[in-house]
């Protein structure tokens, strides 16, 4: 037992001098390695461009190696090998990601240097470009390409079809045929548009001993138009000819106008919006105006001839034109609508109304009771009135007086009373500065809301009870 000691103590010491020996070395090997890569500035340079921020991530990550090392040192010296620092985030995998790209590169750049391999380079580029090119016109190339094949198909037949009889009378046919379908067409065009006293005729033109025509208006005298016709007159006869060539084309495409009652008096005006409701029938119309009367003309065109109507309007929007909004603009909107829209903004009001509202708070308020005023107003045209007269129409809709005779006065006061209550708030009127009257809250604009719909509710029952 003794020597089995001997020979354990023995074989401990030698251990313990090994791992001394190679603690020694592991030491002497950290403390004399190189950790920093003492980056240059033109490489640090390059790195940045490379990629935002790696040379200050390489920099960091070596303070972190070196602070390691220092403490590790210490830890072997102590024996305590705890709370050993984290390092930063390591650089090597971004560094190996650009090597590689630059390897990729450097190898695209030896093979550009081979003439050879960069010819073929090229033609495969250029191939992909043309590509790239034709590939949005594909369907319109292969279209051309078969009409040059039909066309090369018919010159072969040219030869074959040579008759001068036969294409002289083809050419009369057509120039007579044309001539008379589209003066038909422009005589009928010039009588919807109310200018039907000017009519066409066929004026007589020699061509090598051929009977031929040209297309002309029948004016006294040898005047011109510009010396005989208004400048509405015209325009009329321009949206004739326009419409009357139309017809003679055989397809339902969309046709734009741009203010086309421009100069037109009232009567006309009224001409061009029947016709142009009519042509909804068939196709789609659209219409630019800033006209108030030719819209109204135009929706009562497009009600009697029983066509789809679709209103919009353009608006500025943060400073910029042209927003299309739905809809007619506030001074064309039905009093449904214009209600919804007050009712919106006084919900939002009524949320958190001061005891004391400050000035920008009495002009938004005020502001409500103007457009209420206008809405009242529109409220009196289209149900106290009943639509009888409205404004910036041709007629009055006489079959609906049942709905104003005999209107109670206790409706009437209630209605006064409303619109009275919006003169004394509305900016269209100057209130006296000595009396200095409270602007109404948002809750009386939401209590003055439920009176108007309530009144309008009551003359609508009566309405539908007579």
């Amino acid at each position: 037992m003794l020597r089995f000691e001997q020979f354990v103590k023995a074989d401990a010491a030698n251990t313990a001098q090994k791992a001394r020996e190679a603690l020694t070395v592991g030491t002497a090997k950290i403390t004399g390695a190189v950790l920093s890569q003492e980056l240059p500035l033109s490489l640090s340079d390059e790195l940045e461009t490379l990629e935002r921020g790696l040379p200050a991530l390489i920099l960091e990550f070596e303070a972190g190696i070196e602070t390691r090392r220092s403490a590790m040192l210490m830890f072997a010296e102590s024996g305590v090998w705890d709370g050993l620092p984290d390092l930063p985030q390591d650089p090597r995998p971004k560094l190996e990601a650009i090597a590689s790209r630059l390897t990729q590169r450097a190898s695209g750049l030896n093979n550009a240097a081979d003439a050879a391999a960069r010819q073929k380079l090229e033609k495969e580029r250029n191939e992909l470009l043309a590509r790239t090119h034709l590939a949005p016109v594909r369907g319109a190339v292969a279209a051309l390409a078969n009409r040059m094949k039909l066309h090369k198909q018919l010159e072969s037949c040219e030869v074959d079809l040579r008759t001068n009889r036969i294409t002289a009378k083809s050419k009369e046919f057509a120039t007579i045929g044309v001539n008379q379908a589209l003066a038909t067409a422009l005589d009928d065009e010039f009588a919807r548009l109310g200018i039907g006293h000017i009519k066409t005729k066929l004026i007589p033109r020699g061509d090598r001993s051929k009977n031929k025509y040209r297309l002309g208006l029948n004016l006294p005298g040898t005047y011109n138009l510009d010396e005989i016709l208004s400048e509405g007159g015209q325009r009329s006869i321009s949206l004739g000819c326009f419409l009357a060539e139309l017809r003679q084309f055989n397809h339902k495409g969309a046709i734009v106008f741009d203010d086309p009652v421009s100069s037109l008096d009232h009567w006309r005006r009224q001409y061009v919006a029947q016709r142009l409701a009519q042509e909804g029938r068939d196709r789609q119309v659209i219409v630019f105006t800033h006209e108030t009367v030719f819209l109204a003309l135009l929706e009562d065109a497009v009600q009697d001839a029983q066509v789809g109507l679709h209103i919009q309007n353009l608006e500025w929007q943060n400073g910029r034109p042209g927003v299309i909004v739905p809809g007619l603009p506030w001074d064309h909107q039905p009093y449904a609508q214009r209600i919804d829209a007050i009712e919106r903004t006084q919900r939002l009001l009524v949320k958190d109304w001061p005891a004391y509202p400050n000035a920008e708070q009495t002009e938004l308020i005020r502001r409500q009771y103007s457009l209420l005023r206008s809405t009242i107003e529109r409220v009196i045209q289209d149900v106290v009135l009943g639509g009888v007269v409205r404004r910036h129409h041709e007629y009055v809709k006489a079959g609906d007086l049942r709905r104003v005779v005999g209107f109670p006065l206790v409706e009437q006061q209630e209605y006064d009373r409303l619109v009275s209550r919006c003169n004394k708030m509305t900016e269209a009127h100057d209130p006296s500065s000595g009396q200095y009257l409270a602007p109404p809250s948002a809750a009386e604009l939401g209590a003055d809301l439920v009176a108007l719909k309530a009144i309008i509710k009551i003359t609508k029952a009566r309405q539908n009870a007579n």
